[in-house]
């Protein structure tokens, strides 16, 4: 069977072939159905197609938050929440780590040694590190020597 070169003729004879909504649909529109139900069944549509493509939408971004939730980012982000950290000692926290690879990101947050290495190579915002060290670690950061 080969493709019929009009496709509105196809869809023609579909709605013709075929007995219900089709059928019923053509019939009142060759009729003369009045304007306003017109309208509605183009509001109908473009409703479904609008509901379509939000659903669309939600399901691309979830996949996405479940890729990104899975990165080491993401659980320095998950830390920093759960520490209740403040958006400055996060942006300390993030300067001390970005020197660190990817897979060690989160190790400013288990290891105080990372805190007071930067400290002393960023003296202009060492006291904020030391209270940040004793937010994370507790008074035994600020005392110890690396």
């Amino acid at each position: 069977m080969q493709p019929l070169e009009n496709p509105h003729l196809y869809f023609w004879l579909l709605a013709q072939s075929q007995p219900g909504p089709f059928r019923a649909v053509s019939q009142y529109l060759h009729r003369g159905g009045t304007g306003r139900d017109l309208t509605v069944l183009i509001a109908a549509i473009s409703s479904l197609l609008a509901l379509w493509l939000l659903l669309t939408w939600l399901e691309r971004l979830r996949i996405a938050r479940a890729r990104w939730i899975l990165t080491p980012k993401a659980l320095f982000a998950e830390l920093c929440q759960s520490q209740q950290l403040s958006r400055r000692e996060r942006q300390l926290l993030g300067d001390a780590a970005a020197s660190l690879p990817a897979e060690e990101l989160c190790m400013v947050f288990v290891d105080p040694k990372y805190l007071r290495r930067f400290t002393r190579t960023h003296s202009r915002d060492g006291v904020a590190f030391q209270q940040l060290g004793k937010k994370l670690f507790g008074e035994a950061c600020s005392a110890e020597s690396v």
